[in-house]
């Protein structure tokens, strides 16, 4: 595993991409239901809505699969940063977990754990040095 502080990042990215995913597959399937509801009794223009559903099934099919698979990284990734995360110490572990599990701004971590901005950027600093030399230990 790379830097640690990356690797918490990338958890962020990759449940935005997941997310991102989602609304893109709800958009597809809201398009499905439309083409669903087309009536293809009536004769046929050049243009076949046959294989538009078609092609919509075979977009939603693809990325629920691409869905499935990004869900099952990140579950795995928070697995074993949650793991690495659970070695510090109370404070520190408050504070990764709120900044890279919920994704909580500076602001909100200083009020929900009544430090300041200041001294919670510091110890965030020193808990990912302690877990770089626990990498670095393991090794």
């Amino acid at each position: 595993m790379g830097d640690i502080k990356q690797e918490l990042k990338n958890i962020k990215y990759l449940d935005f991409k997941i997310n991102s995913e989602i609304k893109e597959l709800e958009k597809l399937k809201i398009y499905e239901d439309i083409l669903k509801g087309i009536d293809y009794r009536m004769d046929k223009v050049q243009n076949s809505n046959t294989s538009d559903i078609s092609d919509t099934i075979v977009k939603i099919v693809d990325l629920e699969e691409i869905i499935k698979k990004n869900i099952s990284i990140l579950v795995e990734k928070k697995k074993i940063l949650k793991s690495k995360i659970d070695t510090l110490e109370p404070t520190m572990y408050q504070i990764l977990y709120l900044r890279y599990f919920k994704y909580l701004s500076w602001s909100e971590i200083s009020s929900q754990i009544y430090y300041s901005e200041g001294y919670i950027k510091k110890l965030h600093g020193i808990a990912l040095e302690i877990l770089r030399k626990n990498v670095t230990k393991s090794r």
